[in-house]
């Protein structure tokens, strides 16, 4: 919760904030309510935001960041993943029509496929994420997603299981 992010003001200029997990600490229907504290990350990029953005996507545990819409948040991460070259069972947790890059697993048209949403049977999701394995994850976290009576249940389980403290799970947000 102590960790330290960089943010930049309306003159560019950087100060030192505080990041929030709030996964740990709120629901996801929490959160919807405060996407408007996520800093917006747009390009051209600074010397400061690259650092920060590749800090994210080092760091184990829940990154947040904030694009203007699906398509700049993933051409974002496809450049970081491409460029740091690190891992090899890339996820991605999604609602939106658009299909997910080549390569990467979508993890909800598989929790959907597999039966695992089962509303009944929360443990199903257990089973997923215990025979699935990810180095590296990102939430397309819409207001559908965050609001969806399962998410949280899939959010709970990669804390319990302990997901989330050995990989880098990138949430974006989207200011549309």
């Amino acid at each position: 919760m102590g960790n330290k992010i960089q943010h930049a003001d309306s003159d560019g200029e950087v100060d030192m904030g505080r990041k929030i997990d709030w996964f740990h600490y709120a629901s996801s229907r929490q959160l919807v309510q405060y996407l408007h504290e996520i800093h917006l990350v747009q390009e051209p990029f600074s010397e400061i935001q690259i650092l920060d953005l590749q800090e994210k996507f080092l760091t184990n545990g829940f990154q947040y960041l904030k694009t203007k819409n699906v398509l700049k948040g993933r051409n974002i991460i496809k450049t970081f993943l491409s460029t740091l070259n690190l891992y090899q069972e890339v996820g991605c947790l999604t609602l939106h029509p658009y299909s997910v890059p080549e390569g990467v697993a979508d993890i909800y048209q598989e929790l959907t496929y597999g039966d695992y949403l089962n509303s009944f049977e929360t443990h199903y999701i257990e089973e997923y994420l215990f025979d699935s394995y990810f180095d590296f994850i990102w939430i397309e976290a819409n207001q559908e997603l965050l609001t969806s009576p399962w998410f949280d249940q899939f959010v709970t389980k990669l804390i319990t299981m302990g997901i989330d403290q050995r990989i880098p799970i990138v949430v974006v947000v989207y200011d549309e």
